[in-house]
């Protein structure tokens, strides 16, 4: 009976020490994410916004002072959509409703290459062109 018990404590044992290394992975991954988040830069910032849907090109220069794509959208009262787990799901920009029973949706790009960030987290740059592209259906997701 002893050797069994010994057995329970040291299997108790390595999984709590297990459980201690996954929590301590989580929080140096967190930190390190954070520490490698794409940064705002402050100051006066020009920048290109493009639109495209519904087979024409909307383009506009804004000068600002954000450090992040999102403050300028709302600051330019150029889009809506709603607060996810995820970040911000974009489902309107320039009074362009995504239809979500038509599989459409919003992609970002900067510089024409897609966006790895959305809008929350995608830094204002001096000089960048920011686009926007509803797209139909999610076979080019990517």
């Amino acid at each position: 009976m002893g050797e069994r018990a010994n057995n329970s404590k040291n299997s108790r044992k390595k999984t709590i020490i297990a459980v201690i290394l996954l929590c301590m992975a989580v929080a140096a991954f967190a930190i390190i994410y954070v520490l490698l988040m794409p940064q705002g830069v402050a100051g006066a910032k020009s920048i290109i916004i493009e639109v495209t849907a519904d087979g024409s090109t909307f383009t506009s220069e804004v000068r600002t002072d954000a450090l992040y794509l999102r403050e300028v959208l709302d600051e330019q009262e150029m889009i809506d959509g709603m607060e996810t787990d995820f970040g911000f799901w974009l489902t309107t920009v320039r009074g362009r409703t995504a239809n979500d029973a038509e599989m459409e949706w919003w992609s970002i790009y900067i510089n024409g290459e897609f966006a790895m960030t959305g809008v929350n987290d995608t830094p204002v740059i001096d000089g960048e062109i920011y686009g926007f592209e509803l797209k139909v259906g999610y076979d080019d997701f990517f």
